[in-house]
């Protein structure tokens, strides 16, 4: 038996193993970015995109194309590799997320209402009035709110979910098989191997969180006038690798939930005693909106999703190659450090 051979029995096993816990359901096609999120980005019932070419699209919010990519919760093993096992096939990782996307809207509002955008007219005003006064050099207003920690919870673990089925996600591990084969694999081939690292990478993720040891900050930042986009591939430097060895996660992510409102989430080692157990929610200014939207340009794989007015499409975006920012990258390390502890 050649090599070959020897690795089509091995994965053989690993899908029927698969196969046997989620069974085979759904469609091929599926949403790495839940639809009953992207309603938020709508604008006169339109979810407006730019794409790596510098094409602004339009399509209707009801549209079921948008964000959506092939298997992109299935795994579906080349029909190079000839068997005749009916338990090998197509495997569906669609029920892993399912919870998490069937919350996610509900989640939304409740975030949305503990935000400075949920807040009262009169604390606005307030807030707006420390912030373009120019007291500090960041221009922020920060305030603590004593939350429920299933909400604390609920909203990590959404934008993880969301990370780990993202094009940006994809392409790096993609990247990473064909290195490891030196290019020896199809395209049909590299998939499969890439969705069960991902599949592996958010099980870790998941354990993690639900250890009463994992600590972690969560900061919303909340733009009263510019407005975030959302790309798909976004700053990280979580290490899922690790995770799996230290069963905690540690490292940072950055991501939008509205247009209003990005998430912050500083992930914390068990040996560090600065936590908060609440959500920091903050004003920021249009410079600090600036500069992450810059950010997504180089994280994105293909698209940046926008409200109304389109970014400016740069270098890094019209390349189709998402880099590997991390959240302290590119000017966002001074935007970001008033929410660290």
């Amino acid at each position: 038996m050649n090599d070959e051979e020897e690795n089509s029995e091995g994965w053989e096993s690993v899908f029927r193993a698969e196969r046997t816990k989620l069974g085979d359901q759904g469609s091929r096609v599926h949403h790495w970015w839940p639809r009953g999120i992207q309603k938020y980005w709508s604008y006169q019932d339109k979810i407006n995109s730019l794409s790596c070419n510098g094409k602004v699209e339009s399509v209707s919010v009801k549209n079921r194309n948008i964000a959506k990519l092939d298997h992109a919760h299935t795994v579906k093993h080349s029909s190079e590799t000839k068997t005749n096992d009916p338990y090998f096939g197509k495997v569906n990782y669609e029920p892993l997320f399912k919870e998490v996307d069937d919350h996610g809207s509900n989640l939304v509002g409740e975030i949305e209402r503990i935000s400075f955008k949920g807040a009262k007219v009169v604390e606005k005003l307030r807030y707006i009035y420390f912030l373009y006064r120019g007291m500090s050099e960041s221009l922020q207003k920060q305030a603590t709110k004593e939350t429920d920690e299933s909400l604390r919870i609920s909203l990590v673990r959404l934008i993880l979910s969301i990370y780990v089925r993202s094009p940006g996600y994809r392409h790096r591990y993609d990247a990473r098989i064909n290195h490891f084969w030196n290019g020896r694999l199809s395209r049909e081939q590299v998939k499969p191997i890439t969705a069960l690292n991902l599949i592996r990478d958010w099980r870790g993720a998941r354990d993690a969180l639900d250890s009463p040891h994992q600590k972690y900050n969560i900061s919303l930042l909340t733009s009263l006038r510019k407005k975030f986009d959302f790309p798909d591939g976004f700053p990280c430097t979580v290490d899922f690798d690790r995770c799996l060895v230290s069963g905690f996660l540690t490292g940072d992510l950055l991501m939008p939930l509205t247009p209003d409102i990005c998430i912050f989430v500083e992930f914390k080692s068990w040996r560090s005693l600065k936590e908060t157990k609440g959500i920091t929610s903050a004003i920021v200014h249009d410079d600090v909106v600036s500069t992450i939207n810059e950010a997504f340009q180089y994280t994105a794989k293909q698209r940046i999703y926008f409200h109304k007015d389109p970014p400016l499409p740069s270098d890094a975006l019209t390349s189709g190659i998402p880099a590997l920012v991390r959240p302290a990258d590119l000017g966002l390390a001074e935007a970001l450090q008033a929410f660290r502890l």
